[in-house]
């Protein structure tokens, strides 16, 4: 099986939580344990954290998850 989402959002500090939320949602539908999502679901929030943050100002930015 393979899956993916992506997201375009706004470069928002508020945009970091609903990234988690739409993720951890996703990853529980397909059955992934707790331990793993809390464990994916964070590095996805720093990662998103730093964009927001740091990266060059633009107006969106996109996330991409995939997997097989």
């Amino acid at each position: 099986m393979q899956s993916g989402l992506v997201l375009c959002l706004p470069r928002d500090v508020e945009t970091v939580q609903l990234t988690r939320g739409v993720l951890d949602a996703s990853l529980k539908v397909l059955g992934v344990t707790a331990e793993t999502r809390d464990d994916i679901t964070l590095a996805l929030g720093e990662a998103c954290a730093n964009v927001v943050q740091h990266a060059d100002p633009a107006d969106v930015y996109e996330l991409r998850v995939g997997g097989a």
